[in-house]
């Protein structure tokens, strides 16, 4: 990597780092995952600071440092009606996206299921079913999964819009458990 890059992502993580830095674990369109250094971004003065919190969808300028991609910029996008104080509903799903993919490489199958699953969802009194289902749709696209395994289950993981069970809710949540286990079992992470 050569230059400035552009591109747009979104904050699975973050690790303080030093006295101001962070080091921002990001899934992007363009790139996959990536580690990017935000160089003094704790500080007061700093214009980024608001805007890079975990969940944050950013358009994102960095550069090949001497050992880490570095920050230069990042403006926060509009992604529907996506409040700041229902970020944290997604962490787990951030949490499962950022252990299953092991490094940087570009996935476009993962970059729009991510970006469906944070347009579609709003605050739910239970959240839990669209995590899940989250779960095994990336599982699925990782290749983890066969949607034959459970074929009761095979409209969930391929269906690209909707994020609630069709069936009985407490029999698809207990098979979509057993999916996400096999998964992670066939990933070993």
């Amino acid at each position: 990597m050569a230059g400035i890059y552009k591109t747009e992502g979104v904050i699975l993580g973050q690790t303080e780092v030093g006295e101001a830095d962070k080091l921002l674990t990001v899934y992007s369109r363009d790139f996959g995952k990536i580690s990017v250094l935000a160089k003094s971004v704790r500080l007061l003065r700093s214009k980024l600071k608001g805007h890079l919190n975990t969940g944050a969808y950013l358009r994102l300028m960095f550069v090949q440092g001497a050992d880490k991609l570095r920050l230069i910029d990042a403006q926060e996008l509009e992604l529907n009606d996506y409040p700041v104080f229902s970020r944290s509903l997604f962490f787990p799903a951030f949490a499962f996206l950022n252990r299953m993919i092991q490094g940087s490489e570009k996935d476009e199958a993962v970059w729009f299921l991510l970006l469906r699953f944070l347009k579609s969802n709003r605050v739910f009194e239970n959240h839990a079913p669209a995590q899940k289902i989250f779960a095994a749709r990336l599982l699925h696209r990782l290749g983890y999964v066969d949607e034959d395994c459970h074929p009761e289950l095979r409209e969930i993981i391929k269906n690209e819009t909707g994020w609630n069970f069709s069936v009985s809710e407490k029999q698809a949540a207990i098979k979509m458990d057993a999916l996400i286990e096999t998964g992670l079992e066939a990933s070993h992470l």
